[in-house]
């Protein structure tokens, strides 16, 4: 009797300790935000031009963007809500809109997105993401025009777990921000226009 109850007592911590390693996904809205120290430009000269968009998610975690980390129980997993490579699409569609371009599946000029980082992490004391992705505007042959890399940070301290969802879209919006100023560019106009046939 005393063997069953010593087994019982060594087996329950084992199946707690099974139990609470599970992670639970947790699904993220990604979106840009206006913040004092986030925010997308207001170019005042726009450019004209016909685009289409390709985003690929070269990272080896995916769909994963992060995780939770240092808090009692199951620490959630990140991903993005509407998948992340959807997402990117509509919104460097928007940035594209802000510098005067417009998209459409049929253009002769492709700009592709390559994510080469997309990291959110929060600990219990801090949280912050980095986000880097690889610009590049390609002609129907597939030759490369233009090409820029551009990353978007951001940090602090982790009061509540939100703030890990914050820091995704601050850094994010700092990506595109830095994304737009580039789009607005005469290199990228250029490119734009050689791709398109035009002078």
């Amino acid at each position: 009797m005393k063997t069953n109850s010593t087994i019982f007592l060594f087996v329950l911590p084992v199946l707690l300790v099974a139990q609470g390693c599970s992670s639970p996904t947790r699904e993220v809205p990604l979106n840009t935000v206006s913040l004092p120290n986030a925010s997308l430009p207001k170019p005042s000269s726009k450019r004209d031009g016909t685009l289409n968009i390709q985003v690929i998610d070269t990272r080896a975690e995916k769909p994963k963007v992060g995780k939770m980390g240092g808090r009692i129980g199951a620490n959630a997993i990140f991903v993005i809500r509407g998948g992340l490579e959807p997402r990117l699409a509509e919104i460097v569609k928007d940035a594209l809109e802000r510098a005067g371009y417009s998209e459409a599946p049929t253009a002769k000029t492709t700009l592709k997105a390559e994510v080469l980082e997309f990291k959110v992490y929060a600990n219990g004391w801090t949280q912050g993401a980095n986000e880097t992705i690889r610009f590049l505007v390609r002609d129907r042959d597939g030759g490369v025009l233009w090409e820029r890399t551009v990353t978007g940070q951001d940090g602090g301290m982790d009061l509540v777990d939100s703030f890990a969802e914050k820091s995704m879209n601050v850094a994010l919006t700092r990506l595109l921000a830095d994304a737009i100023r580039e789009f607005t560019s005469d290199s990228f106009y250029q490119a734009v226009q050689k791709s398109a046939g035009e002078k």
